[in-house]
């Protein structure tokens, strides 16, 4: 009789531990699919990241690229202002040879911050 209740209590704490066993098991692969879930989510926002980062130099290469439009243009602006002052200069230098153009102040330049005047006409015969 012993011998069968020692046999019968062996095949309960057989049981209960192949029970406690299939447990461990099926939250060892719950624990093992949610790895498996955050390590996917894990890639999926380092490709993100990555898609970003990117998007943030060709961002930054385009910024670039349109601040040195931007001063190409003001470049060509400034140079386009000069060149039509220095023809306007020339014109009322041809159209009307003794007008003395020191006077105005149209006429007058900017160098190094302080206003001077043109250079001097070259003298007529």
């Amino acid at each position: 009789m012993e011998a069968e209740e020692a046999k019968s209590k062996a095949e309960e704490y057989l049981a209960a531990s192949l029970a406690a066993a299939k447990e461990k098991d099926v939250e060892l692969q719950c624990l093992r699919d949610r790895e498996a879930g955050f390590l996917a989510d894990l890639e999926l926002a380092k490709k993100e990241l990555l898609e970003e980062k990117n998007r943030a130099d060709r961002a930054e290469s385009s910024l670039a690229a349109t601040e040195q439009a931007r001063q190409d243009l003001i470049k060509l602006a400034e140079d386009s202002v000069k060149a039509t002052k220095d023809a306007l200069k020339e014109l009322v230098l041809v159209l009307a040879l003794d007008f003395d153009m020191s006077l105005l102040g149209a006429w007058k330049e900017i160098v190094d911050g302080q206003i001077v005047d043109p250079p001097p006409q070259p003298a007529q015969d």
